[in-house]
């Protein structure tokens, strides 16, 4: 624990330590390995006047205390014990090798082919996992700018990460930002024993930071109670293909408008407007990369004054006769506006 002037407490941190006698061992390469070589050396050093054995056979060491073992391991765990004695004193440790030769399996890598990516935030999503058991080492998502290019690295991804973002106008390597177009992606994947995966898990990604151009022709056709807006699909040739359409909505002219609806059509019905108030209209359309359009032309429309009455469509005939101390009348009645019958 550790305390401060007033004797406030921090919570308490373990640690594990060995505590030994005999003199010191230290491993090149710790007490766990991985590893996809077969032909193993353990490395380590202590005193230089100790005396050494590996799995029980003597080995040497030189002036400066370095000893070295040579191995062949089998497929799985391999397991050494490593001790150093000294006026009579032992000391004890053991390193456990891990040959594997099996490369990580990637579960799925999205988003899948011919895909739009776009902006600073495209989303990329990869699954891992290795038959030892233990999370992938490393993961880095690579681009190829064409079939003659080499591979670049694009970003290193956080091993304990599933779902990264990567940034379309950021520079990469030499080449600068990507441009326009479809380029080949993959991602390769290490495990702790060096094994690569995804070498040729390539996904085709259209990389797409152009905006569209914006409809045209918007025009606006008032009727009681609604404005019927009508405009000319945009030329861009990549629009999205349901819900592409934007329409803005302001009581002020050429700018402050806020989001109405989206739409597949070219046309649309606003009824939630009030008499005596003035609309200003503009429509955006997106691409299948997300990018959104310039506004189009601005409209403007006033509904018109409602002084038409509902009509009732259905009432008792005369003559009808009712009886008892309850009963019901049914009425019904249509308007000519679409906000209907009030009461």
């Amino acid at each position: 624990r550790s305390a401060d002037s007033l004797d406030n407490q921090s919570e308490g941190v373990s640690i594990l330590v060995e505590i030994y006698e005999g003199p010191e061992i230290i491993l090149d390469n710790g007490y766990s390995v991985y590893t996809n070589n077969s032909d193993y050396v353990l490395r380590g050093t202590t005193s230089p006047s100790a005396a050494v054995t590996v799995n029980g056979n003597a080995v040497q060491v030189d002036e400066n205390g370095r000893f070295s073992y040579s191995s062949v391991l089998t497929l799985g765990a391999n397991s050494f014990t490593i001790t150093s004695e000294k006026d009579g004193i032992t000391h004890t440790v053991k390193q456990r090798v891990f040959y594997d030769i099996q490369a990580p399996t990637i579960s799925y890598f999205r988003p899948s082919d011919n895909a739009y990516l776009s902006g600073n935030s495209a989303q990329i999503e990869i699954s891992a996992y290795d038959n030892s058991g233990i999370s992938p080492k490393r993961k880095v998502l690579q681009v190829q700018r064409s079939d003659e290019s080499p591979w670049e690295d694009v970003m290193e991804v956080p091993s304990n990460m599933n779902i990264f973002y990567i940034d379309t106008t950021a520079p990469i390597g030499e080449g600068g930002p990507l441009g326009d177009g479809a380029y080949k992606f993959r991602i390769l994947v290490w495990d702790m024993a060096g094994n690569v995966a995804g070498e040729n898990l390539v996904r085709i990604w259209n990389i797409d930071n152009t905006k569209p151009e914006p409809p045209t022709n918007l025009t606006a056709q008032v009727e009681t109670g609604k404005v019927i807006l009508s405009w000319n699909a945009s030329v861009s040739p990549d629009i999205k293909t349901s819900y592409q359409y934007s329409i803005y909505r302001s009581t002020q002219p050429g700018g402050n408008y806020e989001l109405l609806t989206t739409t597949s059509n070219n046309r649309y019905e606003d009824i939630s407007v009030s008499e005596g108030v003035t609309y200003y209209y503009v429509v955006t359309v997106t691409d299948k990369a997300g990018n959104e359009s310039e506004y189009s032309n601005e409209v403007s429309a006033s509904p018109e004054n409602d002084t038409t009455p509902p009509t009732f469509t259905k009432v008792p005939y005369d003559g009808s006769k009712f009886g008892g101390n309850e009963f019901i009348i049914s009425l019904e009645a249509t308007d000519n506006s679409p906000q209907g019958i009030k009461k």
